[in-house]
């Protein structure tokens, strides 16, 4: 009885192994399908092109996603390059010499976007009864985000990890040899939040796995312009839509609170940090019977928005006036103002209260400013740049132009102003006036521009403030690289009869209160040397492109 009971035993064990021994090649079998389909792929000789395969592809991330069975993470738009750099065949920094990869990089991303909409766009068909929360443009995770963490912690642990991307499932497929992967669309992210949004800060690591610089060569186009690669390095503030978005709804908002202004908000005396009943913050800047400050604060704002820059905090106007429902709830005396006076409200962006805000130029800009050389695209072929390096180049590139046309006297040219004054070129190493960083994003944020437009024509060309002409052309002439839309602005301004009649007239759209300033002699030089110093600007952007061909 024992023999045989140990007979059918050995039977049942042999039996059991040899189903097992069957799955581990099977599996096997799969696997070494799906390893060689990724390989082909990879190395660019793959049927991405072929529409069975495509049909395929998206009928398998259909099937899982119809299942409702996971929820894609937030991702920024770094994960585009991350995943073209490591499908690319380049593999190490010193080998970025093909011309065609950072050429195809846009059509790369664009092809990934048309594709995930495709797939989107049909799962959202399907799906209805489910209600699957998903977006083209937004896949969100509800821990992607802590808005209670404070800045230390943010910047030491500011590396985002990676999301472990299992799309697919055994038996999700009945030919597993028509399997290509497919990934859900990638967007960088905006932060929304009631004081205005900011972006989660780019996470560089998902770039440095591959690179820890860029050759400057890659970081320019067309000769003077930088190049998408170097734009999306930038960390980005409020897009147009966003933008007036806010300012329409704070003017139709009530003031909650008002306060005094201090050292690390607001400054100076008879600005006031105000509140509205939205949530919204602001800095007012009360400048009465000085209005023209007032005036080049809104202004600049605008300018910037129509040259297409996304640095300077938003502004609106208001009038005091202590018995209408708008500032009802709060007493203006409080901060000596008085009734029937306006006002700028300017858009408080947080995170840039600390010393760990203030900014210094970039070194490779004052070595350049110091050696009366220029940035341009040779200057950078021949150097490799950190991408904090690329992306505070970029923005400064822009701040050079913005200050340029409004005559910004109260930046890097009071620096400029004061190293020559008392003979000491130190002053230029020294943190730069209004300019501020977020120690949250790490985006530059070009602040305080009452002088612009008005006061700053007015000194510079009314008064003994000629000198900061001077001051002006020699920081312009340290760059040749730009923001082609920038640029493209620009020269829509230049070839307007009269560019400030476009500016007053986009300014006007979005804010009711502009006919309140009176045009008087200030208005007239504004009126004439706007237009001189678009024309400068322009004309030294032309130069860069016959020197950079």
């Amino acid at each position: 009885m024992k023999m045989y009971l140990a007979r059918i035993m050995r039977g049942k064990t042999w039996s059991f192994l040899y189903g097992a021994l069957s799955v581990f090649v099977v599996t096997f079998l799969l696997n070494v399908m799906v390893l060689r389909i990724n390989l082909i792929e990879s190395q660019g000789t793959g049927p991405k092109s072929e529409i069975t395969h495509e049909v395929n592809k998206e009928e398998a991330y259909l099937n899982y996603m119809a299942r409702g069975q996971r929820k894609p993470k937030a991702a920024n738009e770094n994960e585009y390059l991350k995943e073209f750099l490591q499908n690319s065949v380049i593999k190490d920094s010193n080998s970025l010499t093909q011309e065609k990869t950072m050429n195809s990089f846009q059509d790369y991303k664009s092809a990934i976007n048309d594709k995930n909409n495709i797939i989107l766009q049909t799962l959202e068909g399907r799906n209805e009864e489910k209600s699957v929360d998903i977006k083209a443009e937004n896949y969100e995770d509800e821990n992607d985000y802590d808005e209670d963490d404070d800045d230390d912690d943010y910047e030491e642990n500011s590396e985002e990890q990676s999301p472990k991307n299992k799309i697919f499932e055994p038996g999700d497929f009945v030919n597993v040899s028509k399997i290509i992967f497919a990934r859900p669309l990638l967007k960088y992210q905006d932060v929304q939040n009631n004081e205005g949004s900011e972006n989660v800060d780019i996470n560089e690591d998902l770039i440095k796995q591959n690179y820890q610089t860029l050759s400057g060569e890659h970081i320019v186009t067309d000769g003077i312009y930088w190049s998408d690669l170097a734009k999306k390095i930038v960390p980005k503030g409020m897009d147009q839509d966003e933008a007036f978005q806010f300012v329409h709804k704070s003017q139709h908002a009530s003031v909650k609170s008002i306060h005094p202004p201090s050292w690390n908000k607001c400054g100076r005396p008879k600005n006031a940090y105000v509140v509205l009943d939205n949530g919204s913050s602001f800095c007012a800047r009360y400048r009465d019977p000085h209005n023209k400050l007032v005036l080049g604060e809104v202004m600049s704002f605008y300018l910037s928005r129509l040259l297409g820059m996304d640095s300077i905090p938003a502004v609106v106007l208001a009038i005091t006036n202590q018995t209408s429902r708008h500032w009802k709830n709060v007493n203006i005396s409080s901060v000596q103002w008085q009734n029937g006076k306006v006002v700028a409200l300017i858009q408080w962006t947080p995170y840039m209260e600390t010393v760990k805000s203030l900014v210094s130029i970039p070194k490779i800009l004052l070595k350049t400013y110091e050696s009366s050389s220029v940035i341009n695209k040779n200057y950078l072929r021949n150097i490799t740049l950190t991408f904090n390096e690329i992306a505070e180049l970029v923005q400064w590139s822009s701040m050079i132009l913005f200050d340029y046309i409004t005559g910004h006297y109260d930046r890097f040219a009071s620096m400029q102003d004061g190293a020559e004054q008392e003979h000491r070129q130190s002053v230029l190493s020294e943190k730069v006036r209004n300019l501020l960083k977020s120690t949250k994003t790490n985006k530059l944020w070009f602040i305080d521009n009452e002088s612009g437009l008005f006061d700053a024509y007015d000194l510079i060309y009314n008064t003994a403030g000629n000198s900061f002409i001077k001051y002006h052309k020699l920081m312009l002439q340290t760059m040749c690289v730009f923001e082609k839309s920038m640029v493209d602005s620009i020269s829509r301004l230049h070839l307007s009869e009269n560019p400030h009649l476009v500016l007053e007239g986009f300014a006007a759209r979005h804010e009711p209160f502009l006919d309140y300033f009176s045009k008087d002699y200030v208005y007239l030089i504004f009126k004439e040397k706007f237009k001189d110093r678009i024309s400068e600007v322009y004309n030294w952007i032309q130069h860069c492109k016959l020197k950079n061909r």
